[in-house]
């Protein structure tokens, strides 16, 4: 018995050393955000159209990818090599602009009159702001369908056509009373 003691207390001390944990670790995502000054100050109005992204010499359209090596801390091993891909992608901030427009009457008839409850129509849209900034009063137009109304007193949606690459967000109001009248 005495030469199992030995082998007894190897045996416990192995079941007593602490065991390393090991656990699974994966990053879906980065977002890193990348602010462009001029002598400390922000530069504004910048969207992706204004970057060129090349990797190593080749240009990209708006995506670079890279791996990078992931600094760990000296009590923590990995299994393989411990690198991380790193997308960047560039886009237009984005945001809200408010208009007032004019509506324009579609498909008035010579034979009857018309006249709103409202002169004009608040229209906010939304998208790139480089592009709402650019925006010009007369690339929105505000379209008043009449030419099936009957006379009297309709409640009439309006069509919105909005530039290219821009939402509509809100319509205020979002009906427009139209009186229809037929002269005698």
């Amino acid at each position: 018995m005495t030469a199992l003691g030995p082998l007894l207390l190897a045996a416990a001390a192995a079941q007593a050393a602490p065991q390393t944990p090991s656990f699974a670790v994966g990053v879906e995502a980065v977002y890193v955000d990348v602010f462009v000054t001029d002598r400390g100050r922000p530069v504004a109005g910048l969207g992706a159209g204004n970057f060129e992204l090349r990797d190593a010499g080749r240009r990209r359209d708006s995506e670079l990818v890279a791996e990078v090596p992931i600094e760990l801390p000296p009590e923590v091993t990995t299994q393989g090599d411990p690198m991380a891909t790193v997308i960047v992608t560039f886009v237009d901030a984005l945001g809200s602009r408010s208009f007032e427009v004019g509506p324009a009457l579609l498909g008035a008839r010579p034979d009857r009159t018309y006249r709103l409850d409202v002169p004009a129509v608040t229209v906010v849209l939304e998208g790139p702001l480089r592009r709402l900034d650019e925006m010009e009063l007369d690339d929105l137009v505000v379209e008043i369908p009449v030419g099936e109304l009957e006379v009297g007193d309709n409640a009439v949606v309006p069509t919105i056509l909005a530039p290219r690459g821009l939402e509509v967000a809100q319509l205020v109001p979002e009906t427009v009373r139209v009186s229809v009248a037929a002269p005698a």
